[in-house]
């Protein structure tokens, strides 16, 4: 591991979360690491008991043990030769680990676009950005020691190449060859439609003003007007991408954002509503109890005794 593990709590919409960044003390915004798991566990022992988000990408193959992975409250099983992908900020816990081993490859936000700016694209649209799509792949046993030797080199480059001559292309070439293998060697539980770079990237873009703007109550046409689309342009992109409408998109974004305040804060209901730009507590408890058939008080209790956030 080249860089230093810097630990935070950060608070963002009145909820707590423990954070975590890079540094390789040179202040550069560009850094890739290939880490073993262990190297992370002894720099923070906890990290993989709490919830908690990074400031960074993260791909994570598992070569062994058994357990939970908790992603957006989502729970997935662990097993060797499964491979997720995070997002940076995206938070995620663990639940009865047992024997983990594996190998992290780990990524500035701001890292692929410095390097190659289509391989960005890549591997956001194809890789980290997997709205309603399971957050992992599968490596098949046959195909685990060439992902092994890709991640080897992609390591070596950034640690002794990176004072070398077309350093630059020589990771990129590494991080593309990686791409690839993982779109063609390894078994993606759900099956996904087609879709063009350019649907991939208004979605995405959709997404981003989501996060924006999403406490000021806008309807889809305004969202439509932002991206310089039609009610049913945005509506094809949304269908064709993740196979929903643009409201449904806005309704996970709400429930997202409401459960991580309702887990990871101690706020009232009232205050929640008021912070998503809801009409009133009657109407979120209604809309939450429809959109997960749970309510918001019983996901609260549900969830709050595992995903507490640890204090400093």
């Amino acid at each position: 591991m080249n860089h230093c593990y810097e630990r935070t709590i950060r608070k963002v919409d009145g909820a707590e979360r423990l954070h975590y960044e890079l540094n390789d003390g040179s202040g550069s915004p560009f850094y890739c690491d290939v880490a073993a798991f262990d190297e992370a566990a002894v720099v923070h022992p906890k990290m993989k008991e709490t919830v908690h988000s990074h400031g960074f990408h993260s791909v994570l193959w598992f070569t062994a043990g058994r357990g939970t992975h908790i992603v957006d409250f989502e729970p997935h099983e662990v097993r060797p030769g499964r491979v997720f992908f995070l997002s940076a900020d995206q938070m995620h816990a663990y639940n009865n680990m047992c024997g983990e081993a594996g190998v992290s490859l780990l990524l500035g936000r701001d890292a692929l676009p410095l390097v190659n700016a289509q391989l960005a694209e890549d591997f956001e649209f194809g890789l980290f950005n997997r709205y309603r799509r399971v957050p992992y792949c599968d490596v098949p046993p046959e195909a685990e020691d060439e992902l092994r030797d890709l991640l080897d080199r992609i390591g070596r480059e950034q640690t002794t190449g990176k004072f070398l001559d077309a350093h630059w292309d020589c990771l990129a070439a590494h991080l593309t060859l990686l791409f690839v293998f993982f779109r063609r060697h390894c078994v993606w539980p759900d099956s996904q439609k087609s879709q063009s770079q350019k649907q991939l990237h208004t979605f995405y873009r959709f997404q981003q003003l989501l996060e924006q703007h999403y406490k000021e109550a806008l309807k889809v046409n305004d969202y439509a007007e932002m991206l310089g689309l039609s009610m049913r342009k945005l509506q094809r992109v949304t269908s064709d991408v993740a196979g929903v409408t643009p409201l449904q998109v806005m309704h996970d974004w709400y429930i997202l954002k409401a459960k991580q305040m309702l887990a990871y804060s101690d706020r009232p209901i009232l205050e929640i509503v008021r912070e998503l730009g809801l009409p009133d507590v009657n109407y979120f408890r209604r809309f939450f109890q429809r959109e997960t058939h749970q309510w918001p008080e019983d996901f609260r209790r549900q969830w709050v005794p595992s995903m507490e956030v640890e204090p400093e």
